[in-house]
């Protein structure tokens, strides 16, 4: 479900980018229990002032990502609501060994699939743009087409002029994340979960259902190129959006160490996927970058704080 004002700023976000969102963030879902997606079914509520025009945007996303995924729209519902748009997408799969958020054993590696922190330091960057630049990104379903603009962005008192050029990867990875699915999760994880609420929230889900600890290090963590200049720029800490951002959809996921050591490199390391860490028997940590170890506390997003 996704909910006007909770998931989504109108702002700056476009019926388009919407559909195209809904249906990757929950074939993410299928992708994490080791899953392949096969339809999908929409309910959609909008408020009596909607334009058809952003209906029909809303639909073309939805068929350009079912398209993308290889999924069939099989139906679903639409009615009125009487302030914010709400949507909802159900995602059928099928797997041939289905993953569980339990399954995680002492000495199995924890890894990633992807970069983190890309999600959250677009949703940061959007929310210092002038609303001129907003609209614009709103009008454009590639927004690569803004190319080399010098954009300003203002951060507290202060107006930062930077290429759009750089920002765009991190918008467009908030706007409109692609999953991607891992034949190594299908055949070998022992437990899966996807990043939509932060690395350092579903590290400890996992640890909870497997009753298990783990012990990561941050400089394994894969990282985005500018990332952490921009971070620098725009002053956020580019570690808290790494641990604690969220909306990623990476797979997280921890492997027997077997599956990395015998699989004839059909499956690598640092190019397929991301090892950062080990299941332990009982404490959740991270080892930073001074070779000190903290406590690996849940801090992701919550919607009932």
């Amino acid at each position: 479900m996704m909910n006007e004002g909770i998931h989504f700023n109108p702002s700056y976000t476009s019926g388009y980018s919407l559909g195209f969102k809904l249906i990757s963030v929950n074939v993410s879902d299928i992708y994490a229990t080791g899953g392949i997606p096969t339809a999908a079914f929409l309910n959609v509520g909008l408020p009596p002032s909607t334009k058809e025009a952003f209906f029909w945007d809303f639909y073309d996303g939805i068929a350009d990502a079912t398209r993308l995924y290889n999924l069939k729209l099989l139906g679903g519902d639409l009615c009125a609501v009487k302030k914010h748009t709400t949507v909802s997408a159900t995602i059928i799969g099928k797997a041939q060994r289905h993953v569980l958020r339990s399954g995680a054993n002492v000495g199995d590696l924890v890894c990633l699939s992807g970069s983190l922190g890309d999600s959250a330091l677009g949703l940061k960057i959007l929310s210092c743009m002038k609303q001129s630049l907003c609209r614009m990104i709103k009008k454009c379903r590639n927004i690569s087409i803004i190319n080399d603009k010098v954009v300003e962005l203002t951060v507290g008192k202060t107006t930062v002029s930077i290429s759009f050029n750089e920002i765009a990867p991190f918008v467009s990875h908030h706007l409109m994340p692609i999953v991607k699915r891992l034949e190594v999760v299908e055949r070998f994880a022992t437990s899966c979960i996807d990043t939509s609420d932060g690395l350092s929230k579903d590290l400890n889900r996992i640890c909870d259902n497997s009753g298990v600890g783990a012990l990561i290090e941050l400089n394994k963590i894969p990282v985005s190129k500018n990332l952490q200049s921009l971070c620098q720029i725009l002053g956020l800490n580019a570690k808290e959006l790494i641990l604690n951002g969220g909306e990623d959809y990476r797979l997280l996921f921890t492997l027997p160490r077997s599956a990395v050591a015998n699989n004839n490199n059909k499956y690598k390391p640092d190019k397929d996927f991301y090892i950062i860490g080990e299941i332990t028997d009982s404490n959740r940590c991270y080892l930073d970058e001074d070779g000190k170890i903290h406590p690996l506390l849940p801090k992701g997003f919550e919607h009932f704080d």
